[in-house]
């Protein structure tokens, strides 16, 4: 699968990964921007052992709105065992049976970088 997805980034480069460092910060307050955040805040985890992409199994929870508290995604994904949440698929799984299919792009939390 790594050689395949390779030859598709060759050819649209746009869906590289990105070069800029990722960073997650643990929010005391609900600001919508990390611009002032405090780097002692910043959450630690270990670097992964490759750059390639992963595919993950596992339940998905639909929603009906934006997740945007990291704690209440936690708690929310223990209790109900799932491994990441989606809204676009929520309201289509009721009218077509289908198997969504996502790539993730955030972490649901607070300071999500919107792009305009």
């Amino acid at each position: 699968m790594s050689v395949s997805l390779g030859e598709k980034f060759d050819r649209r480069p746009e869906y590289c990964r990105p070069t800029k460092a990722d960073r997650l910060y643990d929010h005391i307050s609900p600001e919508l921007s990390c611009n002032e955040c405090d780097y002692s805040r910043l959450v630690q985890w270990s670097a992964r052992n490759t750059n390639n992409p992963m595919i993950h199994y596992g339940t998905v929870a639909s929603r009906n709105q934006v997740m945007k508290n990291g704690t209440q995604r936690d708690i929310v994904a223990r209790h109900l065992n799932v491994i990441c949440f989606e809204m676009e698929a929520a309201g289509l799984l009721n009218i077509l049976p289908c198997l969504p299919v996502h790539g993730i792009c955030d972490y649901s939390a607070i300071g999500k970088e919107v792009k305009t």
